[in-house]
């Protein structure tokens, strides 16, 4: 049997930031949540989605005075929401239920 010494893989290969996962909590939340970034990650943009797609809330790391931000939606109607945390051309997401 002959080997193919001209084997393609296509697709991303595996980085550090593999590691890192976005975390938000209390899940589901009444309003308030704290969204839990990975350390390592110092600039970031935070948008929130609601389950049709709208953004409904942008957040920039400059405007952030802690590195696990509390985020208030208790002005949001109930439902669920995704979460993007873009950073370095990298995006984490987490899904959130506000009830």
């Amino acid at each position: 049997m002959k080997r193919n010494q001209n084997l393609f893989i296509f697709g991303e290969a595996p980085s550090e930031d593999d590691d890192l996962s976005l975390s938000a909590y209390p899940n589901p939340t009444s309003g308030m949540f704290t969204l839990e970034i990975p350390s390592i990650i110092e600039e970031y943009t935070i948008k929130l989605y609601n389950q049709i797609g709208e953004l409904k809330l942008l957040i920039n790391s400059e405007n952030v005075y802690n590195s696990n931000p509390n985020i208030n939606i208790g002005n949001f109607p109930n439902g669920f929401y995704l979460i993007k945390l873009i950073y370095d051309d990298n995006v984490l997401s987490q899904s959130i239920i506000k009830n």
